[in-house]
């Protein structure tokens, strides 16, 4: 059925008028399409903005019609993570600004990205000063920003992140990220560690003070976290220390699950990837049962929780799994676990066809969580 012109807002219109490769494309994925005259709105501004940078990408033979858009497994995404790079102090945008970021958290882009160190502590004083950052736009882009320079910092830099981890007037999501990538400077007595003690009581990041204190000493913070799972006053920091005992005690197990090779996969199998941290990863499972509307087999995610939890920095793991549909049919799927930093990895999911764009909706629903 074709869409009646009369329905369509002004900004739709725009949109159609300068951008009609953009405007097709939602007709290709309806569930992409904005849904309402801000969205169209906000669909634009970002269009505009980022015409710049998809011409240059044309250019290079990346034909983008949006900043982000999927790019297939094999993709050389280098030129995007540079032109993204090239444009940033120039964008006044929040949303622009935080679709390119976006893109720049992806695990390709880790090596360019931590050589971006002053560009994106620039980014960070100029809109972290900000004394109302609020907005819809605002937050996303400020946890997006946040991510992306904890990749950076030096140790130099610590007075000045620990000063974001504590300022309350920025978006919890923001926080969290300063909070949690402290770990990096906590392994020896000093600013760092003392931060996350204190930041404990705080009831926003207090969980995030528990991850990244975990993850920072390991076995050594275990008294502590078998008192926080009671002491606490505050719920969510009660149950990641719960969780953070029980990984800790699971570096000592080993998993049942037997490695295996993505070319075990049968032919037409796409993967997609995210980086998280690894105490994250039964937030991964339940986000991609949720997507494709399938369980896994009983035990198999705490098989997989447990194999993701050990998996060492610059170590890879491959496990493949049956998922379960409410039909009794079964799929499987491919998981691919690369240790990428302390309690960071890279999550590889392999899938056919078929629910390739479930398991995208999966990783995205999971990075919107971030800042709900």
């Amino acid at each position: 059925m074709t869409e009646d012109p009369r329905n369509r807002c002004a900004a739709e219109i725009d949109v159609a008028r300068e951008f009609p490769e953009l405007h097709t494309s939602f007709a290709r994925h309806p569930l992409s399409r904005p849904g309402s005259d801000e969205a169209w709105k906000r669909t634009l501004r970002v269009a505009r903005n980022s015409a710049p940078i998809l011409a240059d990408l044309r250019e290079r033979g990346l034909n983008l019609v949006r900043l982000d858009e999927y790019t297939p497994p094999g993709t050389d995404r280098e030129p995007l993570y540079r032109a993204v790079i090239d444009l940033l102090p120039r964008l006044q945008d929040p949303l622009t600004l935080y679709e390119c970021l976006s893109r720049l958290t992806e695990p390709g882009a880790r090596s360019l990205v931590k050589k971006q160190r002053e560009l994106l502590l620039n980014l960070a004083r100029q809109w972290n000063q900000n004394q109302e950052p609020s907005g819809i736009d605002h937050e996303p882009m400020l946890s997006a920003l946040s991510r992306c320079l904890m990749k950076a910092v030096l140790e130099r830099d610590v007075p000045e992140v620990v000063e974001w981890a504590r300022d309350r007037r920025l978006p919890w999501g923001a926080r969290a990220n300063y909070v949690f990538d402290l770990h990096r400077f906590a392994k020896k007595p000093g600013r760092a560690r003392d931060t996350l003690i204190e930041l404990l009581a705080d009831g926003d990041v207090g969980n995030s003070a528990v991850w990244a204190l975990a993850g920072a000493l390991k076995d050594e913070v275990l008294p502590l976290l078998l008192d926080l799972r009671v002491s606490s006053p505050h719920a969510p920091v009660r149950a990641a220390a719960k969780t953070a005992v029980r990984k800790l005690e699971a570096r000592s197990s080993k998993t049942t699950l037997p490695q295996g090779d993505p070319a075990m996969l049968p032919l037409g199998y796409g993967s997609t990837s995210i980086e998280i941290d690894a105490g994250r990863f039964p937030e991964l499972l339940s986000s991609l049962e949720r997507a494709m509307e399938c369980k896994l087999q009983p035990g198999i995610g705490q098989q997989l929780a447990l194999s993701a939890a050990q998996v060492r920095r610059r170590h890879r793991r491959f496990h493949t799994v049956q998922s379960v549909f409410e039909n009794g049919a079964t799929r499987e799927i491919g998981f691919g676990l690369r240790g990428e930093d302390e309690d960071v990895i890279v999550v590889e999911v392999y899938s056919d066809q078929e629910f390739l764009r479930a398991v995208r909706m999966g990783l995205e629903q999971m990075l919107d969580n971030d800042t709900a």
